[in-house]
């Protein structure tokens, strides 16, 4: 019973935090979303939680991170049941999407079973792949076996002196990482009383298969449900996806929050609800709490969310104010925790605390074109070779040149081009002016950086290339 609460308690909790947001509201296809962002979300109020817990009172941080998750869920319970109205039930019956049929036509329903059942076995084939790998590291490999596993050990073993994980002399495992994976480990094994082997492998398969389902509710309300699983299943063949997944590294859910982050702004932009803005700051910020590309991403994001907002035909100020309001609300929390974790507890780090200053990173970003030359380089060989990406990025291109051509039919679809085109220069940025290698960063790096935002362009060129999408 204690194992099977384990798994269960922080997906609720991460359903009814973000249910309130989604009621009374023209949020498409409800309840696919909260099958979709529940498992990441939950782990990452979890983590959020057991974090703050400890810099209160290490010794009872596990029953504070329990009072203080069991509080939200009744409050959220709470404020469901005080504002539910019945004629409301429509709403959230008609969010069963791919599940019904509410009338017949047999070429539509044909698509639908052969994408439902070609998505169905994928998914049943790399289930069991994954069950046959997971037993070679347990842990995750590489950085997750002696980075992020460490730091969940600390965690775990000595709550008391769980600050320790940021000393200086284990400069080696980046003191000044964020904590979502170490701390839902941590907490996992804390709710059971031991280091689960099987723990690890649970987190990473969720957050891999969260990104597929992400999919399927994105391109179901905006296209159909058959692209949806075209998407999902499109992701699940993906060899750097699954293969990082494996090894339990961040990349995945980082992978997930970009991807959730920018979706739910773009509803929210297309169906003016304010509310949707705080469950895009909350994504946006986990994605931040995840790893140190996220708080470029967070930046990257706010800047052109700001952007988008004030060229928006706004009514008042008072209303723009009002978004961006919601939007820093989400993501308070997460975001607070990264400024303590940076500014007080890790203090040391390849960029912040590293001791260098702004001529030193000025020197490497224009130290010469060859540099320039040699990341423009990978980016050529990865984008086109099959083998990793199956095609993903043409398709990409050819959905970037096909929205220029589809007048009246893109609104805020350019979106995802933005956020991509963003976030990979800010890690050129970041890649040019690193301590390391550059020839080093780019083997060991380049492709999970790819993968950040696999799943944003998958949902963007099914959705571009559709021939008969849902919203114009």
């Amino acid at each position: 019973m204690t194992f099977f609460s384990a798994f269960i308690f922080p997906p609720l909790l991460g359903c009814l935090l973000i249910a309130p947001f989604l009621q009374h509201t023209r949020f498409p296809q409800k309840i696919l979303f909260l099958s979709a962002v529940s498992f990441p979300i939950g782990y990452g109020a979890c983590s959020l939680l057991l974090f703050f817990a400890y810099l209160v009172a290490p010794p009872v941080a596990t029953w504070t991170t329990l009072v203080a998750g069991l509080g939200i869920m009744i409050f959220s319970v709470k404020k469901l049941l005080s504002s539910f109205r019945p004629t409301r039930l429509s709403f959230w019956a008609k969010s069963i999407g791919p599940f019904s049929l509410p009338k017949f036509n047999l070429l539509p329903t044909v698509f639908l079973i052969t994408g439902f059942l070609l998505f169905v076995f994928i998914l049943i084939r790399t289930l069991d792949f994954y069950s046959l790998t997971i037993s070679l590291n347990v842990f995750g490999g590489w950085d997750a076996y002696y980075f992020w596993a460490l730091k969940a050990k600390f965690m775990f073993r000595a709550p008391a002196e769980w600050q320790n994980l940021f000393s200086p002399d284990l400069f080696w495992t980046h003191p000044d990482y964020p904590l979502l994976l170490p701390g839902s480990l941590a907490w996992g094994w804390l709710w059971l009383g031991k280091e689960a082997f099987l723990w690890a492998p649970f987190l990473a398969i969720g957050f891999y298969l969260s990104c597929a389902f992400l999919l399927i509710w994105y391109l179901t309300s905006t296209v159909s449900a058959f692209t949806g699983y075209l998407g999902a299943s499109f992701f699940l063949i993906l060899g750097p996806c699954f293969f990082w997944a494996v090894h339990f590294y961040a990349d995945v859910p980082l992978s997930f929050f970009i991807a959730g982050a920018t979706l739910t702004a773009i509803i929210a932009l297309r169906e003016k609800e304010e509310k949707l803005w705080r469950v895009s700051g909350l994504l946006s910020g986990l994605a931040a709490w995840t790893k140190n590309e996220g708080i470029l991403f967070i930046l990257s994001f706010s800047c052109l969310l700001m952007a988008i907002l004030f060229f928006e035909k706004i009514k008042s100020k008072r209303q723009f104010s009002r978004r961006l309001y919601c939007f820093l609300s989400g993501a308070i929390l997460p975001v607070l925790a990264i400024l303590i974790l940076k500014t007080f507890l890790g203090t040391t780090g390849d960029y912040l605390g590293s001791g260098r200053t702004l001529f030193d990173y000025l020197t490497l970003l224009f130290s010469g074109w060859d540099r320039v030359l040699l990341l423009l380089n990978a980016y050529r060989k990865s984008v086109t070779s099959f083998t990793l990406w199956r095609g993903l990025w043409g398709f990409f291109l050819i959905a970037v040149f096909y929205l220029g051509f589809r007048n009246g039919r893109s609104r805020y679809k350019w979106v995802p081009v933005g956020i991509f085109l963003l976030v990979n220069l800010g890690y050129a940025v970041a890649i040019l002016t690193s301590p390391y290698n550059l020839e080093w960063q780019i083997q060991t790096a380049f492709e999970r950086l790819l993968l950040h935002t696999v799943p944003l362009v998958l949902a963007f060129s099914f959705e571009t290339l559709a021939l008969s999408p849902n919203h114009q």
